[in-house]
């Protein structure tokens, strides 16, 4: 986890923004338009950042395209934003193997997705 686990259990209140994922006319990530985003979004009184949520078009990315995303903004966000990642997959395999992945990355918190299609 980035930075003290148990000052960042405490604080989590506030404004979250979620974050989009730029892409190029053909589709390519443009990591360093987000990083852009993030420098200025650093700059307000957000509480942190919820990367690879539906408005970050994680449904649209490979696994290693949605750390990248995510290693951009863990590298460039401030010290004091609190990193949320979306995690979710229907598979539940596959979202645990995401938080370890988003954990290990820097992300503070994971958020999930309930199964949303196939009944039992």
């Amino acid at each position: 986890m980035k930075g003290n686990e148990s000052m960042h259990r405490e604080r989590v209140s506030g404004v979250f923004a979620p974050i989009t994922t730029p892409f190029s006319d053909p589709g390519d990530l443009l990591l360093e338009k987000l990083s852009s985003n993030i420098q200025r979004l650093n700059q307000s009184s957000l509480r942190g950042y919820l990367v690879l949520g539906t408005n970050g078009e994680f449904r649209s990315l490979s696994t290693p395209e949605q750390m990248e995303v995510l290693k951009t903004v863990v590298r460039t966000s401030s010290s004091e934003k609190i990193i949320m990642a979306g995690t979710g997959a229907e598979s539940t395999k596959v979202s645990i193997e995401l938080c370890h992945q988003a954990a290990e990355i820097g992300a503070h918190y994971a958020s999930l997705i309930t199964p949303f299609f196939f009944a039992k």
